[in-house]
């Protein structure tokens, strides 16, 4: 599924099998992608496990757009992926061993939140031209990213000037760095993170644990 300079979609209750690239969208704005499945049911693996090349890209300016509900079945290279695109929410994602591909060119602003990521020896395993900078802008939010079992992520993202800029968070960890330094990662370490979904939280949908 390709869009390109689309406004006021929906992609909903879709099962994309067998594919190199599932969803790409670029240049695009307020869309939503929803309960969508990638699997490669008839593919063999390369040498590294991976059946495709991108599971879901947001890229080239696309903005304000949701991504709920995906589920990335098999190993992709980039399963969910961002490149040069901000203010998107990707909510309730699953996968076996996720992998949150920033592609560099200033993705900004967007969240993750409520995140099954299975294994998470890749979560932040990104790839794009150097040249392009680092692999995130300012402002990424990572919030209540978990492991299979329901444990903590406790795997953070390797900064540095080729690597990913520091200006981010991540709420929900095995690691407690609260940097009043704002131009450092603030990596709250919560066992539970309570509200759950920040997004839901934020649209007055969550009901708070007692």
């Amino acid at each position: 599924v390709f869009w390109k300079s689309v406004r006021n979609a929906r992609i909903k209750n879709v099962r994309i099998l067998n594919c190199d690239n599932g969803v790409l969208i670029e240049k695009s704005t307020h869309c939503a992608v929803e309960d969508v499945t990638v699997a490669h049911p008839d593919r063999t693996p390369n040498n590294e496990g991976q059946f495709g090349h991108y599971g879901l890209q947001l890229r080239i300016d696309t903005t304000r757009c949701l991504v709920s509900g995906v589920t990335v079945d098999t190993l992709c290279h980039h399963d969910i992926s961002v490149e040069r695109s901000s203010y998107n929410v990707f909510e309730r994602i699953k996968g076996k061993n996720l992998c949150f591909d920033h592609h560099r060119d200033n993705p900004h602003h967007n969240v993750f939140t409520d995140c099954d990521c299975g294994v998470t020896t890749r979560l932040y395993k990104s790839g794009g031209n150097v040249l392009k900078g680092q692999h995130n802008g300012e402002g990424e939010v990572f919030w209540n990213l978990r492991k299979g079992d329901g444990t903590p992520v406790d795997t953070l993202p390797a900064f540095g000037l080729s690597g990913w800029n520091p200006r981010l968070a991540i709420v929900g960890h095995t690691q407690n760095r609260l940097n009043a330094d704002l131009s450092k990662e603030w990596v709250e370490g919560l066992a539970s993170v309570d509200p759950r979904n920040v997004y839901r939280a934020q649209r007055g949908e969550w009901t708070p644990l007692p």
